[in-house]
Parts: structure tokens; sequence; C-alpha cells
């Protein structure tokens, strides 16, 4: 019995200095991939969808130039599905209307270069960002309503400025949590829509991988 308690004892003490050393150094990072899950909120009601999508991915790469400055690229793909009630809808010209209900499905595809900024706020585990993103989104929205479908797929420019921060749990691994405002130039014609704009929280892991 005396013996267990001294292992319990001994396995305590060690976890704790390991845990005091992590604190006191903070892992450096030169190039990072990153996984994460990323949820979609729409802003505004002039979308295709106003229903927050949870099936969403990103992945990134960032190569780090100093401690505070990195450059890279992101991808991320996310769809959702969304019923609307009964509803009349008009053409632009004004030369049809249909009385019906209404199902939506959108897939967004961005892609875009990124810059990070890491500014020197004192924390050893924590390594909070201000970053943006420039590129290109593709856009897939299917409207079907009565016997009706609309197909619409195109290319449009996004800009995503972005806040969060990196979470260091050791030399190869970590965490991310993120937010970010996503702006794109896609469009659909047939329903009034010239932009499309949602908020983006991303939570995933960090991979180091010099």
């Amino acid at each position: 019995m005396k013996a267990r308690y001294f292992i319990l004892i001994a396995l305590g003490f060690i976890a704790s200095n390991s845990f005091a050393q992590s604190k006191s150094s903070t892992p450096s990072i030169s190039q990072m991939v990153a996984l994460s899950w990323e949820i979609n909120v729409p802003s505004g009601n002039e979308g295709v969808i106003t229903e927050t999508s949870l099936s969403g991915g990103r992945f990134e790469y960032r190569k780090f130039f100093t401690n505070e400055l990195s450059a890279g690229f992101g991808i991320s793909l996310s769809s959702v599905e969304q019923f609307f009630g009964t509803h009349t809808y008009e053409k632009p010209d004004g030369s049809m209307a249909v009385t019906t209900d209404m199902v939506r499905q959108a897939l967004v595809l961005p892609m875009t270069i990124t810059g990070h900024w890491y500014p020197s706020l004192g924390f050893k585990l924590l390594k909070p960002y201000i970053g943006i993103g420039l590129g290109a989104q593709y856009a897939s929205q299917d409207v079907f309503y009565n016997i009706y479908v609309i197909n619409n797929s195109d290319w449009g420019f996004v800009a995503r400025p972005e806040l969060g921060t990196l979470v260091l749990f050791g030399e190869n691994i970590g965490g991310l949590a993120s937010v970010s405002y996503n702006y794109s130039t896609n469009k659909v014609d047939q329903l009034n829509i010239s932009s499309m704009k949602q908020v983006s929280f991303n939570i995933g892991l960090v991979f180091n991988v010099d």
C-alpha cells in the first residue's frame, strides 16, 4: 500500500515538473500546417443561405520569416442545405412569378494567400495574431422550387481578415482558434444576390514541420 502511494506521488511530481518546464520555454515554429474545423455563420439575410454551416474544414500552411511575421496559403471547404417555407418568387425582369417552398444547397471553396502578424504580448503558451487572406472563391448554389431548379456556380474575389491565436503545446504540436470575416463577390443573378458574406470560426491542430 505504501509503495502504491509512493509511486503515485512520484508520478505526480514528474508530471508537475514536466509541465513547469514546458511553461518556462516557448516552443519555436518556422513552418507549420494547420487542420481545423470551420463553422460558417452567414452575415446578413441577402445570401442564398441564412443558416449556419457546421460541415466545414480548413487547411493552412504558414512560413515564419521572423517571430512576428508569416506568410502562406489556406484552403477551406464548407457545405450546407436549408429549407425555406412558401413564398412568392419573381424573376429579376418581372416576367414570371411562382409561389412555392424552396430547398437551397450551397458549397463554397475559398483559396487565399495569407499573411499574419504576431505581436509580442509576453504570453508563453499563446501566440495571438492578426491576419489577412486574399484570393479566389468557388461557389456552387443549387435552388430547388416546385418543378424548377436553379444551378449556379462561379468564381469570385474573396477577402478574409482574421483574428486568432496559436496555442503552443510543445515543439511539434499545438492548437489554433480564430474568427474571420469572409467577403466574396460570388453572385446569383436569379435571386438578385451580388456577394457572399459570412463569419467563420476555426478550431484545430497545428503541426510544426521544420
